[in-house]
């Protein structure tokens, strides 16, 4: 199966994956990589070369890896490792992207194929709520599965 790395700034890419395990009950074999204050560009960049390559041994294809912002440490020396490495790169990612690719990634999927669904507007998973102009006050629910 295309591995995933999600990469961030400080523990956020962390954080992410805490929440994945909450909500969906596992990890999926996601693995992440912060940049922790003090680490130089060029550990970053080593120990990314580490994570990827153990991706690599497990599936040959390559990896997929999901970077907070582009221009950052992280997602710049993932696009450095693209010559070493078949990787796809998505800047951007949050909770509904990572959800989308750990509950519907299978081993038919190809980076192409994840890049799709990373794109998709349910990965997206953006959503607004304008204020109720009526002036009544609407009483949501706490949770889904209560009445």
């Amino acid at each position: 199966m295309i591995q995933v790395v999600v990469i961030s700034h400080g523990r956020f890419c962390d954080g992410l994956l805490d929440t994945l395990e909450m909500v969906c009950g596992g990890d999926f074999g996601i693995r992440t990589l912060g940049l922790i204050p003090g680490t130089s560009p060029e550990e970053y960049r080593e120990r990314l070369t580490e994570i990827l390559t153990r991706c690599v041994e497990e599936d040959s294809r390559g990896a997929l890896v999901l970077a907070d912002i582009a221009g950052g440490t992280p997602f710049n020396s993932a696009v450095y490792l693209r010559s070493k490495f078949r990787i796809g790169i998505v800047a951007g990612v949050n909770m509904p992207m990572l959800m989308t690719l750990a509950m519907d990634r299978d081993e038919s999927d190809t980076i192409e194929s994840l890049l799709e669904k990373a794109e998709s507007p349910l990965a997206l998973g953006f959503k607004t709520i304008s204020p109720d102009v009526s002036g009544k006050r609407s009483h949501a629910k706490l949770s889904a599965h209560k009445d």
